[in-house]
């Protein structure tokens, strides 16, 4: 834990009447982050490495106005629940049934006023993925853009050996952080505090790398480190679903060929013989008002590689468009790629997705 008296954020936050602060190096817990009852209590700033700031007397709206005053080039924002029983997380005062998730974010993002929407969602258990992953993106997705702020996702890093949560495969993670950025999110973070001392995560209680997730992440983040900085540059307009015979996530739309929310692709088609395999398709536009897709595999699994779940696609384009424009995970660099009778043939490992152009890169 570091020592206000030598940490000149900290000095200057645990001298304001009502602020208790308790800044953590790396990932190490904040002891009193379960006993917060409510949003308005609660506030976590990036500020320099990381510091956690709790307010437990003066509003929330006080000390995000403070921070941004005196730290007006950091980010401010908080990690909002996922969707849970409204009234066990959403306040002491909120009925049951009667506070939807979707007013939660909207009064997160109206009374604390954050410079991001932050929601950590961790789908990953031993028996299952959570039904409603898609839907808390979806919303997160809306309730970001009609406020105008960006949204950034904590990911699953960790397994709690303790608690519902699975071991991760490289599949699993790449699937959260994939489809997360299909959806228009502009930042990843890695959850890994608690079960630093209680689980496997990224790092051990002394923030030393663990050799498993680590290695996953050092890999993910080297492919969607190029991806970021062109996809933060773009605004999402849709977001659909393309099923293999599966059933219709809960929040999403089926692709349909024929809705006419592009006209640039004619189809997308899976070409594997296994139903359960699955897409999600997310549209972008950048600023001049020009074309972008990303097509990201979904397919998952407990202790699968993204090479065994790897999908191939067929997607058709429109007659008139013989060349689509990659931009390479591995380098940045944008590929032209030939269309073969106006047709890509993509094969994507589990969990990773594409970004594609209709222009070539200036």
């Amino acid at each position: 834990m570091s020592d206000p008296a030598k940490d000149p954020i900290a000095g200057q936050l645990q001298s304001r009447p009502g602020f208790a602060v308790e800044p953590v190096n790396g990932f190490l817990p904040l002891p009193s982050y379960r006993n917060w009852a409510s949003p308005q209590e609660r506030i976590r700033a990036r500020i320099g490495e990381f510091a956690m700031v709790a307010a437990r007397k003066c509003p929330a709206t006080e000390v995000t106005t403070w921070l941004k005053q005196n730290f007006p080039d950091s980010l401010v924002y908080g990690a909002d629940l996922p969707p849970c029983k409204p009234a066990k997380m959403y306040g002491r005062n909120s009925p049951e049934g009667q506070y939807s998730y979707r007013q939660y974010l909207t009064d997160f993002v109206r009374i604390i006023k954050p410079d991001v929407l932050m929601v950590d969602i961790y789908p990953f258990y031993h028996w299952t993925t959570r039904r409603d992953f898609y839907a808390c993106l979806a919303t997160i997705r809306d309730v970001s853009q009609k406020h105008d702020i960006p949204r950034f996702l904590f990911v699953q890093a960790m397994e709690w050996t303790s608690d519902k949560h699975r071991p991760l495969s490289e599949s699993d993670m790449r699937m959260e952080v994939f489809a997360a950025l299909t959806f228009g999110f502009k930042g990843i973070s890695y959850f890994t505090y608690d079960p630093a001392r209680d689980g496997t995560s990224l790092v051990d209680g002394e923030g030393r790398p663990r050799d498993l997730f680590y290695a996953f992440v050092r890999r993910i983040d080297t492919e969607i480190a190029p991806l970021g900085e062109r996809l933060k540059e773009l605004h999402s307009t849709h977001v659909r679903y393309v099923q293999g015979g599966n059933e219709l996530p809960e929040g999403l739309r089926a692709y349909q060929p024929d809705e006419g929310i592009t006209s640039r692709i004619r189809s997308i088609r899976i070409v594997d013989g296994n139903n359960n395999r699955c897409a999600l398709l997310g549209l972008f536009k950048d600023g001049s008002g020009r074309d972008h897709f990303m097509l990201t595999n979904v397919a998952h699994s407990a202790g699968k590689t993204p090479q065994e779940m790897q999908v191939n696609f067929v997607v058709t384009f429109d007659s008139m468009i013989d060349t689509v424009y990659r931009l390479s995970r591995s380098d940045g660099q944008v590929e032209s790629i030939a269309l073969t009778d106006h047709q890509l043939r993509l094969p994507l490992p589990g969990g990773t997705g594409d970004l594609f152009s209709f222009h070539a890169a200036k």
